[in-house]
């Protein structure tokens, strides 16, 4: 079973801020997750051909057919912040 601490370490290996109402939320679902998964591994499935995909489908591409598509000028004519001829934004990325 996942405890508050095990989230509280999770989520600071993948550097994401978690409240204390969401560590005892996930330490819940990630628990009833790991029960699910024991029950799976109960099951025989030592007749069951092994798969790698159940669609049936092969090979399913965008075709490389043309389109009309906008003109640089027609995407930026209505960018606030035009930057060498493209679309300038802030950083999105933290740095520590």
């Amino acid at each position: 079973m996942f405890t508050e601490k095990d989230i509280e370490k999770l989520s600071e290996l993948v550097k994401l801020p978690i409240s204390e109402e969401e560590k005892s939320k996930l330490a819940g679902m990630l628990s009833q997750t790991t029960v699910y998964m024991d029950m799976l591994n109960e099951l025989d499935t030592s007749k069951v051909e092994p798969t790698y995909q159940v669609t049936g489908l092969v090979n399913v591409y965008q075709s490389d057919d043309l389109y009309k598509t906008l003109t640089q000028e027609e995407v930026l004519q209505n960018a606030k912040n035009i930057k060498e001829g493209m679309i300038g934004t802030s950083a999105v990325l933290e740095r520590e």
